[in-house]
């Protein structure tokens, strides 16, 4: 049930444009999350949005959002799900902190539908 929520929350995000969307299974590599879905924003306006929608398909999933963190005019954003932890980037910031570098490996990449659609 989880991998599928984590699934439809990436297809959400890309179904509203957000760029470079990953989905890491991290349940092996640390106890903070199960799965790390990040994305990258083309602006704030559009961050805002991606938000929303990542807050919508959480409400609709029964998943509760524990904490939002970053505030409304920062380029990194966290909404912190428990299991799921969504990051959410401007384009400067996804590059800088790289967070793919620090946690994919070779077989935590998590494919879903319209993944190709970007």
């Amino acid at each position: 049930m989880r991998e599928q929520t984590a699934k439809a929350a990436a297809r959400e995000l890309a179904d509203k444009q957000a760029e470079d969307t990953v989905l890491l299974d991290v349940a092996h590599l640390t106890t903070l999350a199960d799965y790390f879905l990040i994305v990258t924003a083309r602006t704030r306006p559009h961050m805002n949005a991606l938000e929303k929608a990542a807050e919508d398909i959480m409400t609709q999933n029964n998943v509760a959002v524990l904490r939002n963190a970053g505030p409304r005019n920062s380029s990194w954003r966290v909404l912190d799900c428990g299991w799921l932890v969504i990051h959410m980037f401007l384009p400067e910031e996804r590059g800088y902190y790289d967070l793919e570098r620090l946690w994919r490996d070779e077989n935590n990449s998590i494919a879903f539908e319209n993944q190709e659609a970007e």
